[in-house]
């Protein structure tokens, strides 16, 4: 498996929702992480969740593409629950945010993007360092 630079921002799309599933096994693979998940329905009041891991491992995060729909999805499964983000509108919709975007900065992503209802969201997750 090819080993990526986690210094990344894009939107994602059918052509490349493997290589963000690809980043996030490469970030989140054997960690211990924080989940944080803020939304304009509430406020923005962030809430926490800290010690998860991978349900699964590898097989935690799954990548569908559906390129003639202009369709993608990635759910991750960990020991918290399932999350899944998607992109659901059509790639030539150019409103901001309504195509997820994933940013890589050294040992967390941001993702940004809208739930089904149209509420903006924030999920960070970030590796946790070793404990001693």
């Amino acid at each position: 498996m090819p080993e990526y630079n986690l210094d990344w921002k894009e939107e994602m799309t059918p052509a490349n929702v493997e290589k963000i599933g690809a980043m996030l096994r490469q970030l989140l693979r054997n960690k211990t992480y924080v989940f944080v998940f803020c939304s304009e329905i509430i406020d923005y009041k962030p809430l926490v969740t800290v010690g998860l891991r991978l349900a699964g491992g590898d097989a935690g995060i799954k990548c569908f593409a559906y390129p003639e729909k202009n369709l993608a999805s990635i759910s991750i499964a960990d020991t918290g629950g399932v999350f899944t983000c998607q992109l659901v509108q059509n790639l030539e919709d150019k409103i901001t945010f309504k195509k997820p975007v994933f940013h890589f900065e050294r040992n967390q992503v941001t993702v940004t993007h809208r739930a089904p209802s149209g509420n903006l969201i924030y999920w960070v997750i970030a590796v946790q360092p070793d404990m001693i």
